[in-house]
């Protein structure tokens, strides 16, 4: 089995990844040594515990665990954007804004049913993650 080497020289990679840019979907497999991973912001493999899977730096064990992980980020994203401006995020970049934010910041009152009942179902669902770690079963 031949080994890969880091994108940008000649050593042996120890981070393999995907970058999926979320603006056209287009996915790219990265391989890089941990010198160049770190300097491109990956976390030092030195440092990261061994798991197959990670989603924003946190281990996960299963493909199912890293994708429910991946699904609650962006509701918590969104979740967090709603309680910020009053309306669903129109983009990426408003996704990203809703997803740095931590609490406490400041929020809007939601006047909209329909905003509410989704807002209400995405915390749900993160409540369910973090408290039994999966999301609702499909139930169709």
């Amino acid at each position: 089995m031949e080994m890969d080497k880091c994108d940008r020289c000649d050593q042996p990679a120890t981070v393999h990844g995907i970058h999926i840019n979320l603006d056209n979907d287009e996915q790219m497999e990265v391989h890089l040594c941990s010198e160049h991973a770190v300097q491109a912001g990956w976390p030092d493999p030195a440092n990261v515990p061994v798991s197959p899977f990670q989603v924003n730096g946190i281990p996960c064990n299963t493909p199912e665990e890293a994708a429910a992980l991946s699904i609650v980020s962006n509701l918590r994203g969104t979740a967090n954007f709603i309680r910020l401006r009053g309306r669903m995020p129109d983009s990426v970049e408003e996704l990203e804004e809703g997803m740095a934010l931590h609490e406490p910041f400041p929020t809007v009152e939601i006047n909209d049913s329909e905003l509410r009942k989704a807002l209400d179902f995405m915390d749900e669902t993160i409540q369910l993650f973090e408290t039994q770690g999966r999301t609702p079963a499909d139930n169709a």
